[in-house]
């Protein structure tokens, strides 16, 4: 069995799933990089991930090594394409071997996107003399796949997928938080538009004139962090919110052990949202956007999680003031959110079934899940 997975530059979402892999093949598997990690990422503190991992060929790092990806690219059992080069899906087609496609919604911003030129014609590959072939389709996230079957693309074809985190091993699960007033609720993102941090500080002044005792932790920074702190004295709840400002990913996952409560307010831009594994991880009660691909993936409403309306503020700060008014009553939740990434989405589980999905449908037959990773997306 050999496996090819082609994108643009390999970083911490896509480490955790490849180690696995490459545990499991050997040479048998290969990430193909297409572009060097950004010299902003770089400054940043970011590992060169794409230099420093045994498995990793890079189609910039000259000409012998190209060929060396390409080779391996066209003649490997399976090659799952998240950035394509050189039209590999396409000469793969022609040679008649399986080819996946991955990918996060197209529709971020609206339907409309799929008639820009450039998805159009990529589209073209998916649902037209292909349709028929071994083309096949991991979403990350279902909204994915909901966006390709407006283009007709991939019939009964499409599967589930996503990012997947490193999950400690522990014997026991975090102990129970204190829910105890005021009660820990904690987000971390970039300060801008479409993350909605203003969802935030409008629950906190309702919830605040209701009564409830809260303290709110914004982790970030970004365009819109002045005017949000600007906001925050104005309306009188510097008593309520906290702004950290930038933070080291470990002092993040350090803040979300600790809170009871994380809230994404991201909009459907936000393709996959791996902030949110993460604190389903850490055993918060989880809030999201219904349209956020790790949210429909592993959030099941009021059972693992907590889904408002996209864009709804209001809906998000009743779904709050829900878990605020009994939140001793949302501590399954956050067991069953905690339970789901330990059990089913997690890089471990996430390897053994992409190996074994491969194998079936390489073989003509179906896949063998009916939830999680790589179960059909009816």
């Amino acid at each position: 069995m050999t496996i090819g997975f082609v994108s643009n530059f390999m970083n911490h979402h896509q480490k955790p799933l490849a180690d696995r892999l490459y545990a499991a093949l050997g040479d048998g598997y290969r990430w193909i990089a297409t572009t060097p990690v950004d010299e902003e990422r770089l400054a940043l503190g970011y590992d060169d991930l794409n230099a420093s991992l045994p498995y990793v060929l890079r189609t910039y790092a000259g000409e012998e090594e190209r060929q060396r990806a390409r080779a391996f690219c066209l003649s490997c059992d399976c090659l799952i394409v998240a950035y394509d080069f050189g039209g590999l899906a396409e000469e793969r087609m022609r040679l008649g071997r399986m080819t996946v496609i991955t990918s996060e919604r197209v529709c971020k911003r609206g339907a409309w996107e799929l008639l820009r030129p450039r998805e159009y014609v990529s589209t073209l590959l998916h649902r037209t003399r292909y349709r028929g072939g071994p083309l096949y389709f991991l979403s990350i996230g279902e909204l994915a796949a909901r966006d390709y079957r407006l283009t007709f693309s991939f019939p009964k074809k499409c599967y589930r997928w996503g990012y997947f985190i490193d999950v400690p091993k522990r014997e026991a699960p975090p102990p129970v938080k204190d829910t105890a007033p005021p009660l820990k609720i904690f987000w971390a993102a970039r300060f801008i538009d479409w993350k909605h941090p203003e969802f935030m500080l409008a629950a906190a002044r309702r919830l605040k004139a209701e009564g409830y005792s809260f303290r709110m932790e914004l982790a970030g920074t970004g365009p819109l962090f002045d005017e949000i702190r600007k906001k925050i004295d104005e309306e009188g709840l510097r008593d309520r919110i906290v702004l950290l400002g930038a933070m080291p990913h470990e002092e993040v996952r350090k803040k979300m052990l600790e809170a009871p409560v994380f809230c994404l307010t991201s909009n459907r831009r936000e393709g996959w949202g791996a902030v949110v594994s993460e604190a389903l991880a850490s055993r918060c009660v989880t809030l999201a956007s219904e349209a956020v691909g790790a949210a429909t993936a592993l959030l099941a409403d009021g059972k693992s999680g907590v889904l408002f309306r996209d864009g709804d503020s209001a809906d998000f700060t009743e779904k709050l003031r829900g878990v605020l008014a009994d939140p001793e009553r949302y501590e399954s939740v956050a067991d069953r959110g905690y339970a789901t990434m330990t059990e089913l989405w997690n890089p471990d589980v996430a390897a053994e079934r992409l190996i074994r999905w491969t194998e079936a449908m390489l073989a003509g037959g179906e896949t063998p899940y009916q939830t999680g990773p790589c179960s059909f997306i009816r």
